[in-house]
């Protein structure tokens, strides 16, 4: 990709979808979910989407079950998103 990502700290893939998830690291300023699309045939990753993180120093993401739902969890800020 050429797209610019601060400190990916943690990457989650979609089970069913071609999306991966990763989220960004930094004490200075709230963290970032970025979602990309992946290239089946290159693995070649597309920026489709950020959102903010709510928090600094994002470490983790996981879906929920029915991967409906997202956890994030702030290591600085002590919080879950």
């Amino acid at each position: 990709t050429k797209d610019e990502v601060m400190n990916p700290a943690f990457s989650r893939f979609h089970p069913s979808k071609n999306l991966l998830y990763t989220c960004t690291e930094s004490v200075h300023e709230n963290g970032e979910i970025v979602t990309w699309k992946v290239c089946p045939q290159t693995g070649r990753l597309h920026k489709v989407a950020s959102a903010d993180a709510g928090g600094t120093s994002t470490c983790y993401l996981t879906l929920d079950k029915q991967c409906q739902n997202m956890l994030v969890v702030n290591y600085w800020d002590a919080t879950i998103g």
